[in-house]
């Protein structure tokens, strides 16, 4: 019994291929944190279904690799990724809510990674589904901020057509993958990150809004860039500024209609024949054109406006 005041729990060296189910593995209460750790690359699962007062689950990748999953969280548990060891990554995290049927649920997710990685502290694969909404905050390990050629990486979020919205915020370099699988996914709001923020949203769903934070942003559209998205890339860390890629080809008078704000760099490629209107492309420092052999029209160039050819 942990009592009052917010207590932490650590099971470590969990077996692979193991369940551990809280409420009747372990006879615990008033204990709000659990942090879990596994034997040297193993598999596992946390089964929270019943464990009354927890409020985070911890999964620390602790010099092993292997998938975890979290299952049957309460709505109001998050769940913290701490990458503690350099040169290890975390792999597959999966994790389900003891209750997903509302159409408001949301996961909140911290990662952590360590200083002196020398490279991007990574989570393979964070999963879930039947969640609407993804609160991820970007923190570090300890007591020093990652460096500046390392970033808190989620190489893939695999999640459904629940997932509509997806808030950053924190002060360590972020760097987001999404699946296709969240073809509804509509939002990205990054406007609380403090440092660079890169995004691939080749799978968003069309009339997408995304906002970028006070770093050097990068949002990578594939080919989903058309009329009826919003693209604001915030502030600046340095006068680099934001960059945003995407290509164009097939682009319309209609579908070209562009809306693109204090995004620095814009380049666009287009193999074919597009139509692109910039009139509502604001505070950039230049739109850039690239390919071979293409047809590309540009209306509403203004005094603002720069031409990258």
């Amino acid at each position: 019994d942990g009592g009052a005041g917010t207590d932490t729990v650590m099971v470590d060296s969990i077996a692979d291929a193991a369940t551990v189910t809280l409420a009747s593995s372990y006879n615990l209460s008033n204990v709000e944190n659990l942090q879990v750790a596994a034997a040297a690359t193993a598999t596992y699962t946390v089964n929270a279904s019943g464990q009354a007062g927890l409020e985070k689950i911890a999964v620390v990748e602790n010099a092993t690799s292997g998938n975890v999953t979290l299952s049957n969280l309460a709505a109001d548990v998050s769940v913290e990724l701490q990458n503690s060891v350099n040169a290890v990554d975390i792999d597959t995290v999966t994790v389900s809510l003891l209750d997903a049927t509302g159409s408001a649920d949301a996961l909140d997710v911290t990662l952590k990674g360590t200083a002196g990685h020398g490279t991007d502290n990574d989570v393979a694969d964070l999963a879930f589904s039947n969640i609407e909404t993804l609160n991820i905050t970007s923190a570090y390990m300890g007591t020093t901020a990652l460096g500046a050629a390392e970033a808190n990486d989620i190489s893939d979020i695999s999640a459904d057509t629940s997932l509509t919205k997806i808030t950053v915020s924190g002060t360590e370099k972020t760097i987001l993958s999404v699946g296709s699988e969240a073809s509804n996914l509509a939002t990205v709001d990054a406007s609380a990150a403090a440092d660079d923020f890169t995004v691939d949203i080749s799978a968003f769903a069309a009339s997408s809004t995304v906002t970028g934070g006070a770093g050097n942003d990068t949002f990578t559209m594939g080919t989903r860039l058309a009329a009826g998205d919003s693209v604001d890339g915030g502030g600046n860390r340095t006068v680099a500024g934001d960059t945003l890629t995407a290509v164009v080809t097939g682009l319309t008078a209609t579908t070209g209609v562009l809306s693109i704000a204090n995004v620095e760099n814009v380049d666009l490629t287009n193999n074919g024949t597009a139509v692109l209107n910039v009139a509502a492309v604001t505070g950039t420092s230049a739109i850039n054109l690239f390919a071979t052999s293409d047809t590309t029209t540009v209306n509403g160039i203004g005094s603002n406006h720069t031409i990258g050819l």
